[in-house]
């Protein structure tokens, strides 16, 4: 039972320090720019490349 307790505090712990090193995404906005650009220009590109892979796939093969 002592082991079960102690393993649901540390998953407890482990939920938090995760929620805690991602608390900074919500606090900024997607499109704030950094160096490496910004997230929301890198979301909507990898969407709309998803999109044109999935097109791509489901086109029928060239012989």
């Amino acid at each position: 039972m002592m082991d079960a307790a102690l393993e649901a505090l540390a998953k407890r712990h482990r939920e938090a320090e995760i929620d805690a090193a991602y608390a900074a995404y919500d606090r900024l906005p997607l499109s704030a720019p950094d160096e490496w650009g910004d997230v929301e220009s890198f979301a909507t590109a990898n969407s709309l490349g998803s999109l044109q892979q999935d097109a791509s796939d489901d086109s029928p093969a060239e012989s």
